[in-house]
């Protein structure tokens, strides 16, 4: 993860994503906060909650160090979306998938 991270980072990904959650947020810190939190807990339904932290967090303190924010808050806000957002799926985070194990339910009855 750490190295498709380091080639999105030279590609230009992340300040291109920042730079279109700057037009969509319009610069407010709140809407900001909302939104990467409501992005993140999104991606963490379907990638690994560390996979999601290190593709959102790049994105975030572009963003907000552009804005003159401090980058703490916004990547708390990040890391907690990622923790709840990963519990949706059984793919986002193992203690779902350990739960329905020894029950032999499907990830279709999650």
């Amino acid at each position: 993860m750490m190295n498709i991270g380091n080639i999105l980072s030279r590609s230009g990904f992340f300040d291109l994503v920042a730079r279109r959650a700057m037009l969509l947020t319009r610069g407010e810190p709140v809407r900001e906060l909302w939104i990467f939190s409501l992005l993140t807990a999104a991606f963490s339904a379907f990638l690994d909650n560390v996979a999601t932290v290190l593709f959102m967090a790049p994105v975030v303190v572009t963003v907000v160090t552009r804005l003159g924010l401090r980058p703490m808050p916004y990547l708390i806000a990040v890391i907690l979306a990622s923790n709840t957002g990963g519990t949706a799926t059984m793919v986002g985070d193992p203690p779902p998938s350990s739960a329905l194990s020894p029950a032999k339910d499907s990830a279709s009855s999650w």
